[in-house]
């Protein structure tokens, strides 16, 4: 038996010159030697290929230099009345950084002048890059091929008893270059790396089914899995510039490229493992399972770690059946614990590679001083939970309640640079996370051809910070641009952090020149930006041989900060900087003119606030949107991220296969379906933004907006064949 598969992909951006191509080649198989052994495997090779697929929103090229990303460009400091169509235009007509920002004014181009520091009259834009020259001669690529697959051997040694060996393969190269050519706003570079890694895995189980008697089964699972791993890559850069314009290459450097960075990592997990579930009937199900790892990034003396877990599942219904309403109905509970080992190289220090000084090799000390001492992170969970359905499935619940517990976290804590070191590895943070999961199943509507089903769940996750390393008040998660950070905090959930402003009586006070008060500390917490709740509504409308299906998302609670909004609001792009003030003046006109803002708030003696401030010049300090400005903090633009969305809609017809009855009857089914995906934003809070569009993945970007990018509504189709 065998299959064999072939996908593509080629999708374009909407920004220009930004696409991503996919290939994908999958083959398996099996064959049967014997009556009791068969061999199998399978080979999966796939491409792809993006351009412009990462445009940082600051700092694009090595080493945080180049061009501000184009979409944080445009929510934060873009020109208003800058035609981007003529942009385009001058790009394509002179294939140059076409921009109206040029670092040298141009009346100075008729002067004796002809140079200043290191720009040429009027050929370096100073702030923005013509965005179609920064898309097309300073492209982001990259790239990856990858082969992964495996080949096993299944032996029944008897009616009850099979083994399994297999071996496993992962392994991938890619690359990554960064350009930024002559004529751009940075000095130009070229940046490329290369990257690979590879994964194997060895396994051998034996397998055990067997009826222990009329009423009682038993499964059981006895292995050992080695797992090892290695990555390599190779980064480096130009330095100076480049010699020839439009040449990316590393011998185009205008001075000695410094060393090249190198990095190779190997690591190695060996576990053994065993489980066992005993079913009586289909009444009580135990279940039980314990592992052990070892693992070479931990120290000889801590480097195992176990995996215990247990289960029961009581299915109740089984004593009820007299019960014609309760079609089914079971509780269950389980404790788990999980091990975690340490990332590579955090058990001992070793010296990194320097730029040589005067042709001497130079090392020096790394910045993290790790720890031989490191144990392994713990997590440990429960849940309990009960599930039932009434009158032939019309009616179904869930709940489930779960408590997880993290601890020994490994972690680098910061510490004095007068130790010689920035930061230390440690065991160190308890963090706790439990919640609440509900499922409701309704089915209003069934007859013949009609029917309506609904699914509708909710769920909530409370998650508090216990302690942290040697009582630490607070450990920085991850510090973002304009000095907001994400901080774990004992006794609370992640918290945003920034400047906030001063309150009486619960409303913002106002000092006697009409500018908002700011509290002395430059981080104040500003919410967290975990959800308090979220949950969604799926319908399913069927009719015939037509199904309509749609699904509703919601999120409610969390913070998220828009540094977008922030900047956005001090270079004045935004509505909220402009307009006419209560009076019926224009806001940026001055004061003199019935010009200028209110800020809305109490004075010290509790009374509303009627002192206008001026609005009209940012270059002579009157001028008091965004952060930056120090009239408004972090906590302005702080925004509550619930949301309500319209997820996805899909449409599909099944062709009656009693059409292929006759002449083609080796196709089972036909079915052809348009479906759209992110379709509508029913409600927001967030301005001009998806609250769920962050930096970037993980916690580099949890609660914290930077040029965000504008939803992507897909609609597509699809016909699929059965045969």
């Amino acid at each position: 038996m065998y299959k064999i598969g072939y996908t593509h992909d080629a999708d374009n951006d909407f920004i220009p010159n930004s696409s991503l191509k996919k290939s994908m080649i999958d083959f398996g198989a099996t064959y049967k030697l014997t009556q009791k052994l068969s061999v199998g495997g399978a080979i999966n090779y796939s491409e792809n290929e993006a351009i412009n697929r990462y445009i940082y929103p600051y700092g694009s090229g090595f080493g945080g230099q180049g061009q501000l990303g184009s979409m944080a460009d445009f929510r934060q400091w873009w020109p208003t009345n800058v035609d981007l169509r003529k942009l385009k235009s001058d790009f394509y007509n002179t294939h140059t950084n076409a921009t109206w920002n040029w670092q040298i004014p141009a009346y100075l181009a008729n002067s004796s002048i002809t140079q200043i520091g290191n720009f040429a009259l009027g050929t370096t834009p100073a702030y923005h890059d013509n965005p179609y020259f920064l898309l097309t001669k300073n492209p982001e690529t990259d790239s990856r091929i990858r082969y992964f697959g495996n080949v096993h051997l299944d032996y029944n040694i008897n009616s009850w008893l099979s083994a399994m060996g297999r071996v496993s393969e992962d392994f991938y190269t890619q690359k990554m270059e960064l350009r930024q050519d002559l004529g751009s706003t940075g000095t130009p570079y070229y940046y490329r790396y290369d990257g690979q890694y590879n994964e194997t895995n060895y396994d051998l189980m034996l397998n055990v089914n067997k009826n222990l008697g009329p009423v009682l089964n038993l499964k059981a699972v006895l292995g050992g899995n080695v797992r090892q791993t290695t990555s390599q890559n190779i980064n480096e850069a130009t330095s100076g510039g480049l010699v020839v314009p439009g040449l990316f290459a590393l011998s185009n450097s205008v001075k000695t490229p410094p060393a090249p960075s190198e990095y190779y990592a190997s690591k190695e997990v060996d576990g053994i493992y065993a489980g066992a579930t005993l079913a009586y009937k289909e009444l009580i199900t135990l279940d039980g399972t314990i592992r052990r790892d070892q693992s070479s990034t931990l120290p000889s003396k801590n480097n195992s770690y176990y995996y215990p877990s247990a289960s029961l599942n009581f299915q109740f219904s089984q004593l009820m059946k007299n019960l014609n309403w309760l079609s089914h109905g079971k509780v269950w509970g389980n404790y788990a614990e999980v091990g975690g080992d340490a990332p590579i190289f955090s058990i001992a220090n070793t010296y990194s590679a320097q730029t040589p000084i005067n042709g001497q090799t130079m090392f020096a000390n790394p910045s993290t001083n790790n720890n031989p001492n490191l144990v392994p992170e713990r997590q440990k969970s429960y849940e309990v939970g009960l599930e039932a359905s009434f009158l032939n499935d019309r009616l179904g619940f869930n709940v489930t309640y779960y408590s997880g517990k993290q601890i020994n976290q490994i972690m680098p804590a910061s510490v004095s640079t007068s130790t010689g070191f920035s930061t230390f590895y440690v065991n160190g943070g308890a963090i706790q996370n439990s919640g609440i999961e509900v499922g409701v199943n309704i089915i209003p509507v069934r007859t013949r051809n009609f029917s309506w089903e609904m699914n509708i769940n909710w769920s909530t996750n409370k998650q508090k910070v216990l302690s942290l390393y040697n009582n630490q008040p607070l450990y920085v998660v991850a510090s973002y641009q304009n000095s907001v950070r994400l901080v774990a905090q004992p006794g609370k959930p992640y918290q945003l952090q920034g400047t906030s402003y001063v309150y009486l009586n619960g409303k913002r006070e106002i000092d006697a020149n009409g500018f908002p008060m700011v509290q002395k500390n430059q981080y104040t917490d500003l919410g967290t930006p975990n959800a308090d709740w979220i949950g969604g509504i799926n319908n399913n409308f069927k009719y015939k041989n037509f199904a309509l299906n749609f699904l509703i998302d919601v999120s409610q609670g969390g913070k998220v900060y828009s540094l977008d909004m922030d900047y956005g609001s001090f270079s004045g792009l935004y509505p909220r900087t402009a307009g006419k003030n209560s009076s019926g003046g224009k806001v940026r006109a001055p004061l003199s003119q019935g010009g200028g803002a209110i800020f809305s708030g109490v004075t010290a003696n509790g009374g509303a606030n009627t002192v206008r401030v001026d609005e009209s010049s940012l270059d002579n300090g009157a001028w008091t949107f965004g952060s930056l400005s120090g009239a408004e903090t972090h906590q302005e633009f702080t925004y509550d991220a619930s949301y309500v969305k319209l997820r996805e809609v899909a449409l599909t017809y099944a062709i009656p296969s009693r059409i292929f009855d006759k002449g083609a009857g080796f196709i089972k089914g036909v079915s052809v379906a348009i479906t759209g995906r992110n379709l509508w934003i029913i409600h927001k809070n967030v301005p001009y933004a998806d609250p769920e569009q962050g930096q970037a993945s993980g916690n580099a970007s949890i609660g914290y907006q930077n040029g965000a990018y504008p939803s992507i509504r897909t609609i597509g189709g699809s016909l699929k064949f059965k045969f």
